[in-house]
């Protein structure tokens, strides 16, 4: 039976097919990205012809790529996919641009340096998104900063703010 097209699925579709579009431009073969997806590179050859059948794709089969190429939950569904970011998120983000502008790196060589999107980089470090553990470790390792550090000095940002904010308040 023949599933009936989806313009949605077929969204979801081109986010994937963008992913491996990426890896075939870094030199990736068909072999290696169907060993990679768990398909054959016929099919791998298909879906980069662009030939309908990839929008048609099960939801486990979905999955299972996105988690093979590091597909990010909101690469498809947007900044919705992140809960909203802590105090502490924000301020852990204030200092990783602080690190980043110092050590002079643009948005888009995080994002290779990270396999993020330059989109992703650009909220996470902006205080739009909250980290997730994976994110934190890669951004630190990546800026030569030790994570538990960055983690300490944020938490006390956040309580040193929050103590001058309660005496304001109290002043008043």
């Amino acid at each position: 039976m023949n599933k009936k097209y989806d313009p949605e699925a077929a969204r979801i579709w081109g986010v994937i097919l963008k992913s491996i579009r990426e890896l075939r431009s870094t030199g990736a073969t068909l072999d290696q990205i169907g060993k990679l997806l768990g398909v054959g590179r016929d099919t791998v050859s298909r879906w980069l012809r662009e030939e309908r059948g990839g929008e048609r794709t099960p939801v486990s089969d979905v999955l299972r790529y996105m988690h093979a190429l590091s597909i990010h939950p909101a690469d498809i569904f947007g900044e919705a996919a992140y809960p909203p970011p802590s105090e502490v998120d924000k301020q852990v983000a204030k200092i990783l641009k602080g690190t980043a502008d110092a050590q002079a790196w643009e948005y888009s060589d995080l994002a290779i340096s990270t396999r993020l999107s330059e989109e992703e980089v650009k909220n996470y470090l902006e205080g739009r998104i909250s980290f997730t553990a994976d994110v934190l470790y890669k951004m630190c390792k990546v800026l030569s900063q030790d994570l538990s550090a960055i983690v300490e000095r944020a938490v006390v940002l956040v309580e040193t703010s929050s103590e001058i904010m309660s005496h304001k308040r109290s002043a008043i």
